[in-house]
């Protein structure tokens, strides 16, 4: 194994390490609030959709970065999955039209969905014209 490769593996290391610890911080910060404050209520439930949207996304980018090694291309990865994520969980917490109970809000669901489609009819895979 050349330098070149040694030092991309190990710098990806860390950024794997930071993106997991990242995930279980923010799924941990609320256990920790609410031993210390009154307004924290979470329930099993909202600790398991966490963990299911936080911890897909983490896979999502970890397969990304297997896939390719085009820094353009896990960038794409992780914007897109982190818009996803932020859209789903502003949704499930207060609802983007009205308040989370109204049915309207479900349609916006849908948008990462879609895009979950979209990437499969496309193979998970840009165009060639599209890449350098």
């Amino acid at each position: 194994m050349n330098k070149a490769a040694t030092t991309t593996s190990h710098l990806l290391g860390r950024w794997r390490i930071l993106m997991w610890g990242a995930i279980a911080a923010v799924i941990a910060a609320p256990a920790i609030g609410m031993r210390f404050a009154s307004e924290v209520h979470w329930t099993m439930a909202d600790f398991v959709f966490a963990a299911v949207l936080l911890g897909g996304a983490g896979l999502a980018v970890e397969f990304a970065a297997r896939a390719s090694g085009k820094p353009a291309y896990r960038g794409g990865v992780v914007v897109a999955l982190g818009a996803g994520g932020l859209l789903l969980w502003a949704n499930a917490a207060v609802g983007i039209v009205g308040h989370e109970g109204l049915p309207i809000n479900l349609w916006f669901n849908l948008v990462p969905l879609l895009a979950l489609f979209a990437a499969i009819g496309a193979r998970f895979r840009a165009p060639a014209w599209w890449l350098p």
